[in-house]
């Protein structure tokens, strides 16, 4: 009789126990939950690390920069503007064709120095120290392309008295050459560019 009396108090003691573990563990959880951080969005993480990373310099052509006219819409202009001529008139046609020639000439040399401001913004980058410290400026660079596309005699032509930014300019344009070599339109044997390279992180 006294061990079946042990054996039932044990049993009992042991489901008491069992069921004491189990709620407290009940009430740990959201505890738990309580106190620990809620996981983080890598989504929002990126787009707040995008968000401070400053934006990559602007590069612009110095000078007049000029449309480039389609070539169907340019032919209607000119047949628009065009005037009469007497049929057959050897100075009149030497005119057209000197206009036309000097118009795909002109179009040919704006469509290369598009073509070579694609390529610098290509090889765009800010340097993350001067991001860093919030420094701006623009820098005006000079150089010479040669027939084959080759970038020489690059130099500042106007500093923006960071000589970090100075730096980044020149190796923009060592980094994006060579470019294309000249189409057959362009008959000199090198052209000069300005660029200038806006360094901004508003």
């Amino acid at each position: 009789m006294g061990s079946e009396k042990f054996f039932i108090y044990s049993l009992i003691v042991s489901i008491v126990f069992h069921l004491g573990v189990l709620a407290g563990a009940g009430m740990l959880f959201p505890l738990a939950q309580c106190l620990s951080p809620e996981p983080l969005d890598l989504n929002l993480v990126e787009m707040s690390e995008q968000k401070d990373r400053g934006i990559l310099p602007e590069i612009r052509l110095i000078g007049e920069e000029k449309r480039i006219v389609p070539l169907q819409q340019q032919s209607d202009l000119n047949q628009e503007s065009s005037v009469p001529q007497i049929a057959n008139d050897p100075a009149a046609q030497f005119s057209d064709k000197q206009t036309e020639l000097k118009s795909s000439d002109e179009q040919a040399m704006f469509r290369y120095q598009d073509m070579v401001r694609q390529k610098i913004e290509a090889s765009r980058r800010y340097p993350e120290q001067a991001r860093l410290r919030r420094q701006e400026g623009v820098v005006d660079i000079a150089f010479e392309i040669s027939k084959d596309g080759a970038a020489k005699n690059i130099r500042v032509m106007r500093s923006c008295a960071i000589a970090m930014l100075d730096s980044e300019a020149l190796a923009t344009i060592q980094r994006a050459s060579p470019f294309s070599a000249f189409p057959k339109e362009i008959t000199q044997d090198f052209i000069t560019i300005y660029v200038a390279i806006v360094f901004s992180l508003d």
